[in-house]
């Protein structure tokens, strides 16, 4: 007999562009999901999806990595993705 093994299918979740004015909050972040499977959505994974980003009201501009975590499940292989 063989065996079938069934893996994670990837998925990766990519931290939407965003822009704000000099010495404004930054806005909230999004991201999007691509590789769901089985018309699932992102309300399937564990945890909570965050954001990280170094830029402050008080940044010089220019791009600042926007960088996304926090999500896993047991059927998707998560890869985070930066947005700027």
């Amino acid at each position: 007999d063989g065996t079938l093994t069934i893996v994670p299918a990837p998925l990766a979740v990519r931290a939407n562009d965003a822009s704000r004015l000099f010495g404004q909050p930054n806005p909230p972040f999004s991201a999007t999901f691509s590789g769901l499977r089985l018309g699932q959505g992102p309300d399937v994974l564990s945890g909570t999806l965050a954001f990280a980003t170094p830029a402050t009201p008080e940044s010089v501009p220019g791009a600042y990595a926007i960088v996304p975590s926090g999500v896993s499940s047991p059927n998707y292989a998560v890869t985070f993705v930066d947005g700027t």
